[in-house]
C-alpha cells in the first residue's frame, strides 16, 4: 500500500509540538552540522531518569537527544534539568548529542 495520492504526492506528515524538533529548528541545526566538529555549550532541557535518556538546547535553539550512555564518566543521574553542560552534535537529521560533560 503506498502513501501517494492518484496525483502523485504524498501525503504530509504534520510537525507538532510535541516532536524534539520544528521545522525552524531545522535550519538552525543543518547550519550547526556544517560547522565543524566541536564541543558546544547548551543546557539540560528535559530529562527521563527512569528512561534513560534526555535532551539538551544550544545556545541558538537547537534541540538534540541524548542517552545515558552519551554522559561522560556514568554522571547521568547526577544532571538537573537547566544545568550548563559542554556537548558535541552528531547525526544526520535528529541531532544527537555526545560527550556530555557538565560545564
Amino acid at each position: 500500500m503506498s502513501d501517494r495520492k492518484e496525483n502523485g504526492t504524498r501525503d504530509r506528515i504534520p510537525i507538532g509540538p510535541r516532536h524534539a524538533l520544528s521545522r525552524a529548528t531545522t535550519g538552525t541545526f543543518r547550519r550547526v552540522m556544517a560547522a565543524t566538529r566541536r564541543a558546544q555549550l547548551g543546557r539540560v532541557a528535559r530529562l527521563f531518569v527512569e528512561g534513560g535518556f534526555g535532551f539538551v538546547r544550544t545556545h541558538d535553539g537547537v534541540v538534540a537527544y541524548f542517552a545515558a550512555a552519551d554522559v561522560a564518566d556514568g554522571a547521568f543521574e547526577a544532571l538537573t534539568v537547566g544545568e550548563r553542560v559542554r556537548f558535541v552534535l552528531e547525526g544526520e537529521g535528529t541531532p544527537h548529542a555526545v560527550e556530555i560533560v557538565p560545564a
